[in-house]
C-alpha cells in the first residue's frame, strides 16, 4: 500500500532541549498510521486533519511539549492519550523509537478505559 503524507513514517529531529536537559544520543522518533488511525483520520473534518498533523509533528519532536498534554491513558495496555485541539483525543503506543497512532476520536464522555471506543 503506498502511503502520501502523514501516513508513512516521519522521522523528525528533536528540538534542542533546555540548559540542563540534553537528551544526549538520543534518536528521533517517528510516528505511525495503522490502517485503524489512517481510517479515522480519513474521516476527519480538514480542519481537523491539519491540527492532527501539527500535533503529531510536536508528538515526534517532544512527547512533553504543553499543547499535547500527554499522559498515560491505560496502563495494562501502554495507551497514552494526546490532544489534537480542546475537544478531539487522539491515542497511542510507543513501541521502541516509533509512536503508533491507535486512533483520533472526537469528543465525546468517557467515564473509564473499558468503555473507550478503542476497545472495539
Amino acid at each position: 500500500m503506498t502511503c502520501s503524507p502523514p501516513f508513512d513514517l516521519v522521522a523528525l529531529p528533536r528540538r534542542s532541549s533546555p540548559p540542563g536537559f540534553e537528551l544526549s544520543g538520543q534518536q528521533p522518533m517517528k510516528w505511525q498510521h495503522p490502517a485503524r488511525s489512517k481510517k479515522d483520520y480519513d474521516n476527519l473534518e480538514q480542519k481537523i486533519q491539519k491540527t492532527f498533523d501539527k500535533q503529531a509533528r510536536l508528538l515526534a519532536a517532544n512527547l512533553h511539549h504543553p499543547s499535547l498534554r500527554a499522559k498515560k491513558y491505560d496502563e495494562a495496555q501502554d495507551l497514552w492519550q494526546a490532544r489534537v485541539n480542546k475537544a478531539w483525543r487522539f491515542y497511542f503506543k510507543i513501541d521502541d523509537d516509533t509512536y503508533v497512532i491507535a486512533g483520533i476520536v472526537p469528543p465525546q464522555k468517557v467515564t473509564t478505559a473499558a468503555s473507550h471506543p478503542l476497545r472495539r
